[in-house]
Formats: C-alpha cells, sequence, structure tokens
C-alpha cells in the first residue's frame, strides 16, 4: 500500500474486541512506531502497553481527574480559536468539552 493511499484510506476505530493482542502483532507495531520519523532525529517516542484492565482503568481516572483540575483562562484552547476561524463551526464541540472540565479561577 503506498502511503497516500493509506492516509486516505485510514478510519479511526472507537470500539475495540475485548481479546487481546497476538505478542507477535503487537512486536510488529511497536517495531513500525519505533521507526516513525521525529523531530530532530531526537527520537523521543515512548510506548506503554497495559494489558490489565484494572491497571487501564486506573490510567482513565487518574486522567480524568487531572483534566478535570485543570484550569481554564483566556489562553486555553487559543490554538483552537485560531482554527475555528479558519474552519468556522469545526471546533465548538471542543471549547464547550474544555470549558466544561476546566475549572475557574477564584478571583
Amino acid at each position: 500500500m503506498e502511503a497516500l493511499e493509506a492516509i486516505l484510506t485510514r478510519r479511526s476505530t472507537r470500539n475495540f474486541r475485548p481479546d487481546p493482542v497476538a505478542q507477535e502483532k503487537l512486536d510488529r507495531i511497536l517495531a513500525a512506531g519505533r521507526q516513525a520519523p521525529s523531530g530532530g532525529n531526537s527520537q523521543t517516542n515512548h510506548f506503554l502497553v497495559i494489558r490489565s484492565r484494572a491497571v487501564l482503568d486506573t490510567l482513565i481516572r487518574m486522567t480524568e481527574e487531572a483534566f478535570a483540575a485543570m484550569e481554564a483562562d483566556e489562553h486555553a484552547y487559543a490554538s483552537l480559536r485560531r482554527h475555528d476561524e479558519v474552519f468556522p463551526g469545526e471546533c465548538r464541540k471542543a471549547f464547550s468539552m474544555g470549558e466544561a472540565i476546566g475549572r475557574q479561577s477564584a478571583g
């Protein structure tokens, strides 16, 4: 498959099967990820394979709590606002989500 074909035919997956990924497939995916380009060839990519549902649930909870604790200010989502000027309406959902999880500053 050519790179352009892969880009144009890619799809997002949001529902996953519960069965584990075979180790051979996982090894191939990780090997491909290690070959991915990085800015200035810094190779700062890190991969974390989580096979335990309990660990994954804990990570999800911790991430949700960290996002909920973030403060939203006038600079938050500035890049989305610039993007929305070019693509009107596309980022409204992102704004409302960000404003919903951000705490208002006291005072």
